[in-house]
């Protein structure tokens, strides 16, 4: 019997001990520190074009990277190798070309694929010019642009990826245009604005397979129409090289006034949404059967006149525009001004 009570008193003491010990053993297990492997890799352009200078970083806030012997790889050659070398640079290549980095130290490594892209971005609006205008369409305010990106994605093996193919986000001032992005929509059409300040427009192109990635962002800002006049002459037509100046001597009989309503938010200038207003010292002129042009006859005797025109689109406040001109008939009086 006694034999049997020291057998129950080592069993109890042998599942204490064991008790005690396991609850010891776990409880140092959770005092040993786990740091995660929290390094973090910067690119610097996220999107590097063709030809251009790549800045990589690493960082760890619960490590001491400071200390480590970290080597740095390009395309499986070693580019430098050092304690506490955390950045790199290289010069991308052309477009197709793929530059591997490989960053690796004593506890993690790390590839970062890079394929140089380009992505242009170019406006355009459908506001007025006359004929053999040879400038470009100013973007006005409340008018309409067409944005275009055109990207410039090429594989290893020199395929450019179709546009429309792409996927695309666009944004205006940081905000998210959801219904203008999307598959295939390289297109935006945009504008209307009536603010005075220039316009951000931003996009993001991706391919399908996240492969090739670039951003761009142009800034809009609009202007105010412009009116000029020329004359249309009776032999030469109307000569778009020189426009009527704000005073003139007329020595000829007559002179028929061409207008161009530069810019406004139209591709005709006899839209019927333009309100042509003329005036003659002060006074508006009736009877105008065609507004956007206008026939002068030289009284006789000596004499000046002052001709005015305003242009209102009636739907856009702040189209607007405005011409003004001082004719002298024969005056010896306006001998510096130009003779037509």
């Amino acid at each position: 019997m006694f034999n049997n009570s020291k057998k129950i008193i080592f069993t109890i003491l042998t599942a204490v001990f064991v008790f005690f010990s396991f609850g010891l053993v776990a409880h140092a297990q959770s005092l040993i520190p786990q740091i995660p492997d929290d390094t973090q890799f910067f690119v610097r352009p996220e999107n590097p074009r063709p030809n251009e200078l790549v800045g990589i970083s690493i960082e760890n806030y619960a490590k001491d990277l400071d200390v480590l012997d970290i080597t740095w790889s390009l395309n499986g050659v070693v580019q430098q190798k050092g304690v506490g070398l955390k950045t790199f640079q290289f010069t991308t290549k052309g477009l197709g070309s793929v530059s591997i980095v490989k960053i690796s130290a004593s506890d993690f490594s790390k590839e970062i694929t890079i394929r140089p892209v380009g992505l242009g971005l170019f406006w355009q609006t459908n506001n007025y010019t006359p004929p053999f205008y040879k400038g470009k369409s100013l973007y006005t305010y409340q008018s309409r642009a067409q944005v275009v990106a055109i990207p410039s994605f090429v594989t290893s093996s020199g395929t450019t990826l179709d546009p429309k193919t792409l996927i695309y986000k666009w944004s205006t001032n940081g905000s998210v245009l959801g219904k203008d992005s999307g598959y295939g929509k390289n297109v935006l059409s945009t504008g209307g604005w009536v603010l005075a300040k220039p316009v951000t427009i931003s996009v993001t192109a991706t391919s399908a397979d996240g492969n090739f990635k670039a951003e761009n962002s142009i800034s809009l800002g609009g202007s105010v129409p412009q009116v000029l006049v020329y004359e249309n002459h009776p032999l030469y037509g109307v000569l778009y090289n020189t426009a009527i100046p704000s005073a003139f001597t007329l020595n000829s009989k007559e002179i028929s006034f061409f207008v161009a309503p530069y810019f406004f938010n139209t591709n005709k200038r006899d839209n019927s949404l333009l309100a042509y207003k003329w005036k003659m010292n002060g006074r508006s002129i009736p009877n105008q059967t065609n507004p956007y042009s206008l026939v002068l006859r030289t009284p006789d005797g000596q004499g000046e006149t002052s001709v005015g025109l305003s242009i209102q689109k009636t739907d856009d406040t702040l189209q607007y525009g405005e011409f003004s001109t001082k004719i002298y008939f024969n005056a010896d009086s306006a001998d510096s001004t130009q003779k037509i």
